[in-house]
């Protein structure tokens, strides 16, 4: 499949396969099912890396798309809405994008819950988290830059650990895609991305390097965010609070999305040639 990445609304209107490929019943179903970046936040819905594949597929042929936002969620908290929010759909693919607030080292957050710890609770009731306050669209700069070294400088020497722990991000990943596949349909997993400040980055490293062994164990497509951003510089690809990605950011990860995609549609339409005119995806629908 070859196409331009560009910007697109979510409501997709049907059209032809020109490729001449085996077109199950209906259209292809997609879900993304993410925090707030699977919409494109703070920046909006037609910058999004999800937005930005489903205009690229149904150039190709009809599509129905949804998208389940549950920003700022904790992966083990986004499998609870998986079957009422998701497989309700009954998709062909879930795009599923969770970690990020996983494997940030949330420093103001770490530091106002010692304080906590040493006096009343009701004295710092105004502390709030950095990480879902003061989320600007601006771009980063040479300054944030600085203000991430020193943030990452600060983390390690406290030893502030990510948000989530490793074993429990790698329990429920392995919960959320086992329960995509078993209901017929593929995911495509993103990792948590790139990170500005270098000591979330390395729990991030961490993270993507789990969930790859995953995919290798379990079967699924997984994208390595910190691999495929890390051609860039930090500056291009993430905002000014050096965790939630640019506009370029989102077009990187849609580029590497669509290969994906289409890859996994390749292997799909090939296993389901004999099938004749009428099948459907192997699927307990």
């Amino acid at each position: 499949m070859s196409c331009s990445i560009s910007a697109c609304p979510l409501e997709i209107p049907a059209g032809a396969d020109r490729l001449g490929r085996l077109v199950p019943e209906g259209p292809l179903k997609l879900v993304g099912f993410g925090a707030c970046m699977i919409t494109g936040f703070p920046l909006g819905p037609e910058v999004s890396f999800f937005s930005r594949l489903v205009k690229a597929v149904a150039a190709e042929r009809p599509v129905e798309a949804e998208v389940v936002s549950l920003a700022g969620f904790p992966i083990y908290r986004a499998r609870g809405h998986l079957a009422k929010q998701v497989l309700r759909h009954k998709p062909d693919y879930v795009v599923v994008q969770f970690g990020t607030t996983d494997a940030i080292a949330a420093l103001q957050r770490y530091l106002a819950e010692r304080l906590r710890k040493g006096r009343k609770a009701k004295q710092h009731k105004g502390l709030v988290d950095p990480e879902k306050s003061h989320i600007s669209s601006r771009g980063a700069n040479p300054v944030d830059v600085i203000r991430w070294s020193m943030k990452a400088l600060l983390a390690r020497w406290l030893r502030v650990p990510p948000r989530t722990s490793l074993e429990v991000y790698k329990q429920s990943l392995s919960a959320i895609a086992t329960e995509i596949m078993a209901s017929g349909a593929h995911p495509i997993v993103l990792t948590p991305f790139r990170f500005g400040d270098q000591w979330s980055a390395h729990y991030g490293e961490q993270f993507a390097a789990a969930a790859e062994e995953l995919a290798s164990s379990l079967g699924f497509v997984v994208i390595n965010g910190p691999e495929v951003l890390r051609p860039y510089p930090l500056q291009k690809i993430l905002l000014a609070n050096g965790y939630h990605l640019s506009a370029f950011g989102h077009e990187v990860i849609a580029q590497e999305l669509l290969k994906r995609f289409s890859e996994l549609e390749s292997k799909e339409r090939l296993s389901s040639q004999g099938c004749g005119e009428g099948c459907r995806r192997n699927s307990p629908r």
